[in-house]
C-alpha cells in the first residue's frame, strides 16, 4: 500500500553511509596522514636508537587513528611535562657601553617530552629531545608550542576552535532552511512493504535524485540562490530518506527471535549476575527459532520434490503463489509526478515450477 506520509526530523536511520565529500576527505587526510621525519641524531637521548623501526610506526599508527585534532592534541599533552626553570643562563653579553645586558624575555617555564612503549611485560617511558618528539609523531614547530602554551597557561590541552564562531555573514537563515525542508516534505514517498515495522524509512521513486530535487527547489523558488551542497547536507541530516525500491524481504519471526537473542545478550552483558534467570527463556526462544527454521527446510524441500515429480509426470502440476510486487502508477518522469500521490499496483504472481511459466 502506498504511503504518502514523510519521515519526520527525527526518525533518523542507524546508520549512515560515509560518503567521500572533498572537505571531509581532505580533514581525514591531514590528521591520518602523519609521517615519521628523519632522524634527530641527538647525542643526549639518542631517540632512534633507543627505539627501532617497529616501535616507532606502532606510535605513528595509533597516533594517526585519533579521529579528531582534540584527540591528538590531548595525546600529545600527556608526553609533555612542563616543568620549572631550574637554573638560568645569561642569553647575551653586555653591551660595549655599560654592564646592562639586552632586553630579553626570560624563558619561564622548560618542557620535558617522553613516549611510551609496551616493553618487558608493562610500559616504560623513554626521554626523547624536541627534535626526535617532532619526527616521531611526524608533526610541526607550531603544534606543540600551541600545546605547550595551553599547558602552561590552564593545565589543560588546547581545543580547536576553527569553526566555532559566531561571524558567519552567509550562514543560511532560519526561514530558508525551513523552506528546504518543506520542499523536500512535499515529495510522495512509500515506505517498505516487507519491513515497515523494523524501518521507518521512506523511498522515493528511482528517478528521482537529490541533485533533480535541488534543481526542482531552484525552479520553484527562482529568487533563492541555494547551493547544492546546503540543499544536500539539510537532505542528509534531517530525513529518513532513499530512494528506489526496498530490497529487503526478510521473515518477521525470525526477526523477532533474533532480536530477543541479542537483547538477552545484551542485559547478560550489562549485568552478568541474570544470566541464570535468563537462561530458561532464551533456550525458549532458541527452540522455537530452530523449530521454524526446521518447518521453513520442510517447506523448500517438498517445493523441490514437487517440482521434480511434476518435470517427470506431465498429469502433475506444481504451482507457487506469491505477492511479487508494489508498482507506483503511473510510472512517469513528469516533475509534476514526484509532487502527487500515485496509485499502487499490486502484483500476484502464479509460477509454474515445471514449466517455468510465469503468470502475473
Amino acid at each position: 500500500m502506498a504511503d504518502d506520509s514523510f519521515p519526520c526530523e527525527t526518525d533518523k536511520p542507524k546508520k549512515r553511509k560515509i560518503v567521500g565529500r572533498k572537505t571531509d576527505a581532505n580533514k581525514f587526510a591531514r590528521l591520518s596522514g602523519h609521517q615519521i621525519g628523519e632522524d634527530c641524531k641527538c647525542t643526549r637521548h639518542k631517540c632512534f636508537e633507543v627505539t627501532n623501526d617497529e616501535e616507532r610506526q606502532c606510535l605513528i599508527t595509533s597516533f594517526n587513528r585519533l579521529e579528531t585534532k582534540n584527540l591528538q592534541d590531548s595525546f600529545l599533552s600527556t608526553l609533555i611535562q612542563v616543568e620549572n626553570v631550574a637554573r638560568r643562563r645569561p642569553r647575551c653579553k653586555p653591551k660595549d657601553d655599560d654592564d646592562v645586558p639586552l632586553n630579553l624575555k626570560p624563558k619561564d617555564k622548560s618542557y620535558k617530552y617522553v613516549i611510551r612503549l609496551p616493553r618487558r611485560g608493562g610500559v616504560e617511558e623513554i626521554d626523547v629531545c624536541l627534535k626526535g618528539f617532532l619526527a616521531i609523531f611526524g608533526i610541526g614547530h607550531k603544534r606543540v608550542r600551541t600545546i605547550q602554551t595551553a599547558l602552561k597557561e590552564t593545565g589543560l590541552p588546547p581545543q580547536d576552535m576553527r569553526g566555532r564562531h559566531d561571524n558567519r555573514p552567509a550562514k543560511m537563515s532560519d526561514d530558508l532552511t525551513q523552506q528546504i525542508k518543506d520542499h523536500i516534505s512535499s515529495f510522495k514517498g512509500r515506505v517498505s512493504h516487507y519491513s515497515r515495522v523494523k524501518s521507518k524509512r521512506v523511498y522515493l521513486p528511482q528517478t528521482l535524485t537529490i541533485t533533480k530535487m535541488h534543481s526542482l527547489f531552484l525552479e520553484h523558488y527562482p529568487a533563492e540562490s541555494v547551493s547544492y551542497e546546503s540543499y544536500r547536507k539539510i537532505f542528509n541530516d534531517n530525513f529518513n530518506v532513499s530512494f528506489g525500491h526496498p530490497r529487503s524481504d526478510t521473515c518477521s519471526i525470525c526477526d523477532e527471535c533474533q532480536a530477543q537473542l541479542d537483547s538477552f545478550a545484551a542485559r547478560i552483558k550489562a549485568d552478568p549476575g541474570i544470566k541464570d534467570t535468563l537462561e530458561p527463556e532464551k533456550v525458549i526462544v532458541m527452540q522455537r527459532m530452530e523449530l521454524h527454521q526446521r518447518k521453513a527446510d520442510t517447506f523448500y524441500n517438498r517445493k523441490r520434490a514437487a517440482k521434480a515429480r511434476a518435470k517427470k509426470d506431465s498429469s502433475l502440476l506444481a504451482v507457487a503463489f506469491d505477492f511479487h510486487k508494489e508498482l507506483p502508477i503511473p510510472n512517469k518522469t513528469t516533475n509534476d509526478i514526484f509532487y502527487r500521490r500515485q496509485l499502487s499496483l499490486h502484483s500476484f504472481n502464479i509460477h509454474e515450477l515445471a514449466g517455468e511459466n510465469v503468470y502475473v
